[in-house]
């Protein structure tokens, strides 16, 4: 690769002089012989400098920063020019990035620990990053605990230094302990991983006195002598910082670090340095204390969004959205086809369905598809949805800035506004939108944007009026966001639950998303629903985004939200936050006044039309939901915290918001998350296209590639090659590019051999494979498959246009070639029979003889390099501008100048304990970049002088942040006794409760910091105790973590965390209330969260409960038919069963007749039945379980009140 064009001196007018006129810096290197710090313009295949670097940038007077990237262009693959091209676009550096800075030789890491672990001092830091403009210091992460890479294991089973094989076949480093750092130990002339290195674990020093806040390795990359630095809450956007190095940083031989320079730092950055002495001696330095030095800017791309805003309503350079995008609604669902024939109780209007309808129509179909989870939790589900009057569903248009920009999009969908193009409308018929590669557009200065219609469907859950906390007024509404692949349809675990604190629900399928029904199953479902009297329901709830991208036939919900395409990824997410900002606008238009006339599509294809007061869907004269002065509240869990979490900084007119299991920091996610679909879409499209050698039958090897498909991987056979041995070497070469790989097969401990090898490639995409073999769906639904060998390419098409030529060679030790393999092979099972054809990839069989070929795309690089770590690094800079981390810090609010709503919003963010599917250290990680989780002793000088540390430093030494069971940092057992690890003993591990929401209550006996405070008391070498707790004692033991988070509003609104403990290993999120584990002597977490959530929201953010009572959801039971015992004779009731029960030769029998089994509370009137099955149709969702404390009185004694639901909750009406 050519050197990089970053080579290219800025303007000369930034260089500072001397008198004779050579460029100088703002203080002399001083003497010295200690480690330099690398700086190699030259370096291939990119410069090795201090990063981020502003010698990486360019001036451009259009950037709003005045500075754009200047990344080279040139690659090997169009998959990374792609990439560079767009980074070179990019007005500065990530807020939160991690800063790396490589030295010649190892450093005194025990120097870090001394001087950044003990006391929050700036003064005696080694390694600053300040803000040029205030001179306030970033507080920085230098192996606090704040960013663990650890990966977690499989289960509980594995020992702590087991870990989970998760990427992939022969893997060289499947026990390597991160993905981001080599630390697999390699024996002498062992090169596993081909990188020409011998590895070795690195393992951090031991420092004496001075203790590790985290004994895992966080900070150095010891193959490159780096140093990574991570500020802990973002940096400001827009804004220029220096990095310091001071001469208290030392190399391994006690030497302070040095320029490379005969200055302190780079000529070319002097002036942009020229503040820094001002505002040394806050720091407690002086220029005589600087080793280096470098600036780098912040992006400001956070402001795209907000502009957008403002744009919707009238206001700044994007104002036109205002009139392109009207607030109204483009269609309803009708959910039968004509109320007077349906034969229906539940039918009054088509485009409404009754909550109990639904309920209904759940319960009908859970006998056949399990949709929700058997006993309690799923019938305190349906029983919830009781408590919901109707539902309404239906799309509108939203500014859609990921329209298709290249023409290729299929009929019916839109294309950008004039200019860009047509202004083609988005409509129900879309099938090929075209928009899996697309990014935003939009220039804040000059207004120029290119946007489209974006087609959105929704629905909204609307309480029965009783509920009503405000007279006549409208509902106010939640937006509940969706988990990745999931869809709209999720809201309903929860909208009957909050229905009853007043509160709609609304819930849009988010970018890309949508129910997906295998057309095979397609058939069963609609059956089920149309005899229920719910022909429409499936129809609306199937109408939503997702696409099919892989030429399946079958939709792939989210398959393109979270990959390796990070400028994809960061718009999709930027996309769902425009579609939420315009609903909550459609909604503020319902006030009473505007008119709406909304088509209505019916089930069998036609069209009504639905006209009257917008908002009023009930046709009662009074708008339903919303309106200009109503409460708008945001959640969600997973995909949907991490929406949330951005929205919740941008929406002024949002009064509260509740992101559950979300993330700010989405490298964090990448880097350590176990959730389906981001190994495959991410770190397989990294890795790709990856080459594995198994052992198959006798003496072959079975060559198969491995590729990214959508979200998901697949393995593509390509050959069986005999007699491979250990030592032979594989080079697979790509023969558009020259690129190549070669690696040794290895020996896997039973004479028979295993390799892998990866080289980047480019290959068509599945949807332009979809027009070129023409790979559409038949009357079925399912895509016929195109056999391809070299003779059936349609006319046009090339291999090379398919993808990359690829060849494979198999090399003795000497390198002679043994084996080419350039074709696709035959086949054979166990047995030796031959196998006809492959499995299908994207539409397309790969035939016998085909020439050999990329068949998807992929960069080819290797897990825990330092090219891995620099891809995550620029990676998290490119999601910057999408990434609730940078929403956070705006949480407090900014009044703007063109909405009079309150600013700012009350914010809970809820991590749940041990997640690893977006792991807990991100969602962490939001709170204390809103402020929420105080991270110094100014912020909160209570807790700290009770923890002798800050909250957000007490959750990272309790190892709470980390989250990997499988290290048994604390194990299963009994409060103050838990064993220690031991290989004989094994206990299992268990994760750390931070904020004991349960009060103890639950049945896991989890550690929390009551127990934390008292072990260290007691003298314990626990690592959590490394730093003293002064908490802990009888009279003062550690307080939960709750009572010490959160901030205050100018108008009494709340933020605030809150950790549930949902499960021993950990959990992804919470689940609807679950009443057995409270009556089976438990606590019901998922009940107390679901009733914090719906209290926090309709106090309007305000009021924070915490109450044992809280966890009661009133349970219910299965409804069956009771038979009672009659007199033969007569009929009377009689007691004892038998020939002579109701006396001599007077029979005691079960009656014919049964009455369904109820408590007195629930059915006025009897049922009678026949059997179990007419029960079971009239009480679908069950019975309020007659023996239920919740059921009685509220008593005087505790016990009683706990178990009874909240006299504050009972008061909104009947459970």
């Amino acid at each position: 690769m050519k050197k990089s064009i970053v080579l290219i001196p800025l303007l000369s007018g930034t260089l500072a002089c001397d008198l004779r006129g050579l460029p100088q810096g703002i203080a002399e290197t001083p003497a010295g012989e200690g480690a330099s710090v690398v700086f190699d313009l030259d370096a291939s295949p990119l410069p090795e400098i201090p990063f981020p670097n502003d010698l990486a940038t360019r001036i451009d007077g259009t950037s709003p920063t005045g500075r754009r990237l200047n990344i080279t262009k040139e690659a090997s693959t169009e998959v990374e020019r792609e990439v560079r091209e767009k980074a070179d676009q990019l007005d500065g550096f990530g807020t939160y990035s991690p800063i790396s800075v490589g030295f010649e030789k190892p450093l005194d890491l025990c120097e870090i620990v001394t001087r950044h672990h003990g006391e929050d001092d700036f003064t005696n830091d080694a390694v600053y990053v300040v803000d040029l403009e205030t001179g306030e210091p970033a507080l920085l992460d230098l192996n606090r605990g704040f960013f663990p890479y650890l990966l977690p294991g499989r289960n509980n089973n594995d020992s702590p230094d087991q870990v989970s094989n998760r990427y992939y076949g022969n893997d060289p480093r499947a026990e390597a302990s991160t993905i981001v750092f080599d630390d697999h130990p390699e024996a002498p002339g062992e090169d596993s991983d081909g990188d020409g290195i011998q590895d070795a674990r690195f393992n951090l020093p031991d420092c004496g006195e001075a203790h590790w806040r985290y004994p895992e390795n966080t900070i150095w990359e010891a193959e490159t002598n780096t140093l990574l630095i991570r500020p802990i809450r973002p940096l400001q956007p827009g804004k220029t910082y220096a990095v310091v190095l001071t001469n208290r940083l030392k190399d391994s031989d006690g030497q302070a670090v040095r320029s490379p320079f005969p200055w302190i730092n780079h000529p070319r950055q002097t002036a942009a340095l020229g503040p820094l002495e001002g505002h040394l001696a806050n720091l407690g330095l002086s220029l005589s204390d600087l080793s280096f030095a470098w600036t780098f800017t912040t992006q400001s791309g956070r402001d795209d969004l907000k502009v957008i805003r403002a744009g919707m309503y009238g206001s700044g350079p994007l104002k036109a959205l205002h009139d392109q995008f009207p607030p109204d609604l483009q269609s309803l669902h009708a959910f039968f086809t004509d109320p007077g024939t349906a034969g229906s109780p539940f039918v009054t209007q088509p485009h409404l369905a009754s909550g109990a309808h639904i309920a209904r129509v759940v319960a009908e179909v859970n006998r056949t598809e399990e949709l929700i989870e058997e006993g309690s939790a799923g019938r305190s589900l349906l029983a919830s949805m009781e408590n919901i009057s109707h539902f309404i569903s239906g799309s509108f248009i939203s500014p859609n800035f990921l329209v298709d920009k290249d023409g290729l999009a299929g009929e019916g969908c839109a294309t950008p506004l004039p200019p860009h193009g047509t202004g083609a409308p988005a409509t129900k018929e879309c099938e090929v939108p075209h928009d899996d590669d697309e990014n935003f557009i939009v220039d804040r200065f000059s207004g120029e944007m290119v946007v489209g219609e974006g087609r959105v469907t929704f629905w909204c859950a609307i309480p029965h009026a009783r509920f009503k906390r405000d007279g006549d007024a409208a509902f106010p509404v939640s937006i509940y966001g969706h988990g990745y692949g999931s869809t709209r349809f999720e809201m309903l675990g929860f909208a009957g639950f909050h229905a009853r604190f007043g509160i709609a629900t609304c819930s849009t399928d988010v970018f890309g998303h949508g129910l997906a029904i295998p057309p095979a199953l397609l058939g069963v479902l609609n059956q089920i629903t149309e005899d229920v009297h719910a022909e429409g329901l499936l129809a609306a709830l199937t109408d939503g985004r997702a696409r099919d991208l892989n030429n399946d036939g079958e939709k792939d919900s989210g398959g393109d939200y979270w990959t390796a395409d990070t400028f994809h990824t960061r718009d999709v997410v930027r996309q769902s936050v425009v579609d939420w900002m315009h609903l909550v606008r459609l909604l503020r238009a319902f006030d009473g006044q505007r008119r709406m006339t909304v088509s209505v599509l019916n089930p069998d294809g036609s069209q009504g039309q639905l006209d009257g007061i917008a908002g009023d869907f009930d046709g009662d004269g009074t708008v339903d939901i919303g309106g200009p002065n109503s409460q708008y509240f945001a959640w969600g869990q997973s995909m949907g915290g991490i929406i949330s979490g951005s929205f919740a900084g941008v929406e002024q007119a949002l009064t509260a918001a509740a992101p559950t299991a979300g993330a700010g920091g989405l490298l964090d996610v990448g880097v350590r998350s176990i959730q389906g679909g981001v190994k495959e879409a991410v770190h397989l499209r990294f890795m790709a296209v990856l080459l594995e050698g198994t052992p198959h039958r006798e003496n072959l090897t079975r060559l198969r590639f491995w590729v990214p498909n959508v979200n998901d991987d697949e393995r593509i056979e390509v050959a069986e090659v005999a007699d491979i041995a250990a030592g032979d070497r594989v080079r697979i070469t790509n023969l558009a590019n020259g690129d190549f790989d070669e690696v040794f097969a290895r020996d896997r401990g039973d004479g028979r051999v295993i390799f892998r090898a990866h080289v980047a490639a480019d290959a068509m995409r599945a949807v332009d494979r979809r027009k070129a073999f023409a790979l559409d769906p038949g009357p079925s639904g399912l895509v016929e498959p195109y056999i391809l060998n070299d003779d059936s390419f349609p006319e046009g098409l090339t291999l090379e246009t398919l993808g990359d030529p690829l060849v494979i060679e198999i090399l003795d030790a000497e390198g002679q070639v043994k084996t080419t393999i350039d074709r696709f092979g035959s086949l054979t099972d166990d047995n030796g029979s031959t196998l006809a054809l492959r499995a299908a990839f994207q539409g397309l069989i790969y035939d016998e003889g085909l020439t050999l070929h990329a068949p998807g795309r992929g960069l080819g690089k290797y897990r825990s390099t330092p090219d891995y770590r620099r891809f995550v690094a620029i990676s998290q800079t490119i999601l910057d501008p999408a990434d609730p981390i940078n929403f956070a810090p705006l949480y407090l609010g900014e009044a703007t100048d063109y909405d009079d709503a309150d600013p700012g919003t009350a914010v809970m963010v809820i991590p749940t304990a041990g997640d690893m599917n977006v792991p807990v250290n991100a969602a962490f990680a939001m709170a204390t970049a809103a402020g929420i989780l105080p991270l110094t002793e100014a912020e909160a000088p209570e807790a700290y002088a009770h923890y002798g540390r800050s909250p957000a430093q007490a959750v990272a030494d309790a190892f709470a942040m980390e989250a990997v069971v499988r290290k048994r940092r604390w194990t299963q057992g009994d409060r103050g006794a838990r064993p220690l690890w031991t290989a004989e003993t094994n206990p299992n591990g268990i994760q750390f409760d931070v904020d004991n929401l349960d009060m103890r209550r639950d049945s896991f006996h989890a550690p929390d910091f009551e127990e934390l405070g008292q072990l260290c008391k007691g003298g314990s070498d626990h690592p959590s105790c490394r730093y003293a707790w002064p908490c802990g004692g009888e009279d003062d033991p550690c307080k939960p973590l709750w009572e010490f988070t959160g901030h205050q509003l100018a108008d009494g609104r709340r933020g605030a965390l809150r950790v549930p403990m949902l499960n021993v290993e950990g959990q992804h999120g919470f689940l609807y209330p679950e009443p057995d584990r409270r009556l089976n002597g438990g606590f019901d977490t998922y009940g107390f969260m679901v009733n914090l959530t719906g209290s926090f929201f309709a106090s309007g953010g305000k009021t924070l409960r915490q109450e044992v009572c809280m966890n009661v959801v009133p349970a219910t039971i299965v409804s069956t038919c009771v038979f009672p015992l009659v007199c033969e004779d007569g009929g009377a009731a009689c007691d004892e069963p038998g020939p002579d029960g109701c006396g001599e030769g007077n029979a005691c029998l079960q009656a014919e007749e049964g009455t369904c089994s109820t408590g007195a509370s629930v059915a006025e009137e009897p049922v009678t039945c026949a059997d179990d099955t007419t029960c079971a149709q009239s009480f679908p969702y069950g019975v309020l379980d007659p023996e239920d404390p919740a059921q009685s009185p509220v008593g005087a004694d505790q016990e009683s009140i706990d178990n009874h639901v909240c006299d504050w909750i009972q008061e909104r009406g009947a459970p």
